[in-house]
Protein backbone atom coordinates (compact mmCIF):
# COMPACT_ATOMS: atom_id res chain seq x y z
CA UNK A 1 0.00 0.00 0.00
CA UNK A 2 1.89 3.01 -1.25
CA UNK A 3 2.14 5.99 1.07
CA UNK A 4 1.75 4.06 4.30
CA UNK A 5 4.45 3.41 6.86
CA UNK A 6 4.96 0.32 8.99
CA UNK A 7 5.35 0.47 12.76
CA UNK A 8 6.52 -2.27 15.10
CA UNK A 9 3.56 -2.89 17.40
CA UNK A 10 5.07 -5.72 19.41
CA UNK A 11 8.55 -7.14 19.74
CA UNK A 12 9.32 -10.15 21.90
CA UNK A 13 13.01 -10.91 21.25
CA UNK A 14 13.51 -14.52 20.29
CA UNK A 15 9.75 -15.09 20.01
CA UNK A 16 7.69 -12.69 17.88
CA UNK A 17 7.46 -9.44 15.96
CA UNK A 18 4.25 -7.71 14.85
CA UNK A 19 4.13 -4.71 12.50
CA UNK A 20 1.12 -2.61 11.52
CA UNK A 21 0.49 -0.18 8.65
CA UNK A 22 -0.07 3.44 9.62
CA UNK A 23 -3.68 3.24 8.37
CA UNK A 24 -4.28 0.13 10.57
CA UNK A 25 -5.52 -1.86 7.56
CA UNK A 26 -2.60 -4.31 7.41
CA UNK A 27 -0.91 -6.31 10.18
CA UNK A 28 1.98 -8.68 9.61
CA UNK A 29 3.58 -10.96 12.19
CA UNK A 30 6.49 -13.37 12.50
CA UNK A 31 6.62 -15.89 15.34
CA UNK A 32 9.07 -18.60 16.38
CA UNK A 33 7.50 -21.83 17.61
CA UNK A 34 9.23 -24.90 19.04
CA UNK A 35 8.71 -28.04 16.94
CA UNK A 36 10.41 -30.98 18.61
CA UNK A 37 14.16 -30.48 18.26
CA UNK A 38 13.64 -27.70 15.71
CA UNK A 39 12.13 -24.22 15.63
CA UNK A 40 9.56 -23.13 13.06
CA UNK A 41 9.13 -19.58 11.83
CA UNK A 42 5.54 -18.65 11.06
CA UNK A 43 4.33 -15.63 9.15
CA UNK A 44 0.79 -14.22 9.16
CA UNK A 45 -0.80 -11.26 7.43
CA UNK A 46 -4.21 -9.67 7.91
CA UNK A 47 -5.69 -7.10 5.62
CA UNK A 48 -8.87 -5.09 6.33
CA UNK A 49 -10.19 -3.98 2.94
CA UNK A 50 -12.88 -1.83 4.56
CA UNK A 51 -10.18 0.45 6.01
CA UNK A 52 -8.62 1.48 2.70
CA UNK A 53 -9.71 3.81 -0.13
CA UNK A 54 -11.22 2.32 -3.30
CA UNK A 55 -8.06 3.07 -5.33
CA UNK A 56 -6.04 0.85 -2.96
CA UNK A 57 -8.66 -1.91 -3.18
CA UNK A 58 -8.31 -1.90 -6.96
CA UNK A 59 -4.54 -2.36 -6.66
CA UNK A 60 -4.83 -5.31 -4.25
CA UNK A 61 -5.18 -8.06 -6.93
CA UNK A 62 -1.97 -6.81 -8.51
CA UNK A 63 -0.10 -6.35 -5.23
CA UNK A 64 -1.03 -9.71 -3.65
CA UNK A 65 1.04 -12.02 -5.91
CA UNK A 66 4.08 -9.77 -5.54
CA UNK A 67 3.58 -9.70 -1.80
CA UNK A 68 3.56 -13.50 -1.68
CA UNK A 69 6.83 -13.68 -3.65
CA UNK A 70 8.52 -11.11 -1.38
CA UNK A 71 7.31 -12.85 1.79
CA UNK A 72 8.56 -16.22 0.56
CA UNK A 73 11.96 -14.73 -0.23
CA UNK A 74 12.08 -13.03 3.19
CA UNK A 75 11.39 -16.33 4.94
CA UNK A 76 14.07 -18.13 2.90
CA UNK A 77 16.65 -15.43 3.69
CA UNK A 78 15.80 -15.61 7.42
CA UNK A 79 16.18 -19.41 7.24
CA UNK A 80 19.58 -19.16 5.54
CA UNK A 81 20.85 -16.65 8.08
CA UNK A 82 19.59 -18.69 11.03
CA UNK A 83 21.24 -21.84 9.68
CA UNK A 84 24.48 -19.93 9.10
CA UNK A 85 24.45 -18.69 12.71
CA UNK A 86 23.57 -22.12 14.10
CA UNK A 87 26.29 -23.93 12.19
CA UNK A 88 29.08 -21.56 11.13
CA UNK A 89 31.82 -22.71 8.82
CA UNK A 90 35.39 -21.58 9.09
CA UNK A 91 36.87 -19.50 6.24
CA UNK A 92 39.16 -22.43 5.36
CA UNK A 93 36.24 -24.86 5.14
CA UNK A 94 34.42 -25.32 1.85
CA UNK A 95 31.37 -26.89 3.48
CA UNK A 96 28.16 -25.03 2.87
CA UNK A 97 25.71 -24.39 5.70
CA UNK A 98 23.56 -27.26 4.37
CA UNK A 99 26.52 -29.64 4.33
CA UNK A 100 27.58 -28.49 7.79
CA UNK A 101 24.12 -29.11 9.18
CA UNK A 102 23.90 -32.47 7.44
CA UNK A 103 27.28 -33.59 8.81
CA UNK A 104 26.70 -32.26 12.33
CA UNK A 105 22.91 -32.39 12.63
CA UNK A 106 22.82 -32.47 16.41
CA UNK A 107 24.75 -29.20 16.74
CA UNK A 108 22.44 -27.43 14.29
CA UNK A 109 19.24 -28.02 16.21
Amino acid sequence: MPGYTMRVERLDPGQAMVVRASNHAWVSSFALRPAGEHTRLGSRNRFDASAVPVKDKLAYPVIEPGSWVMERKTLLIIKQRAERLACPTSPSSRLSTTACCASAASSCR
